[in-house]
């Protein structure tokens, strides 16, 4: 889900799939990757990817919803098919469930390729500075560097749909020598 028109292609396949129901669809990815170091030495790189989708299928005021975190063909249409059992077995909410139209958004680019495309190799080499100038000093160093992408798609049978893309990264670190410790973030 990197780009709006992949979004836009996994709403249009929720909605061939449930052409006589209204829905709510939230999907959200994201990937952080974590190079740690302690004593002024890096000892570990890790990463995470994360996918979520989340369908709401609205049945004559009967609520059916599924979670999944795989966005396939076959898995989008096995738990959509449950979740469409469930609305005939949910008694009816006592209001009527109305879905938003469409609107118009601000979304303000929290983007950026440079911190997305971020390696092991670049946290590693910023942290190994930072390690050089600290020792040069006497000092030791210790503390993470992490980079994180994010993606966010809200959509409904309405029409509404919203996509949102954004990175963070997040520095920290502790420097040392025999009792004094200073921490920056």
């Amino acid at each position: 889900m990197k780009n709006i028109n992949f979004g836009k292609k996994l709403v249009n396949r929720v909605k061939n799939i449930l052409k006589n129901y209204d829905f709510e669809i939230i999907a959200s990815e994201g990937r952080s990757e974590l190079t740690r170091f302690a004593e002024s030495y890096i000892h570990q790189n890790v990463a995470e990817t994360d996918l979520n989708l989340t369908v709401k299928i609205i049945n004559e005021d009967r609520i059916g919803a599924v979670q999944m975190n795989s966005i396939d063909d076959q898995t989008i249409s096995k738990n959509i098919e449950k979740a469409i059992e469930v609305t005939k077995i949910t008694p009816k909410l006592d209001y009527h469930y109305r879905l938003l139209t469409p609107q118009s958004y601000k979304i303000k680019s929290k983007y950026s390729k440079d911190t997305a495309n971020f390696t092991p190799l670049n946290r590693a080499q910023l942290v190994k500075q930072l390690i050089k100038e600290v020792n040069q000093r006497g000092y030791e160093a210790a503390g993470a560097f992490k980079t994180e992408e994010s993606t966010l798609l809200v959509a409904n049978s309405e029409g509404v749909f919203a996509f949102d893309r954004g990175t963070k990264v997040d520095f920290n670190s502790v420097i040392t020598r025999d009792n004094s410790t200073a921490h920056t973030s």
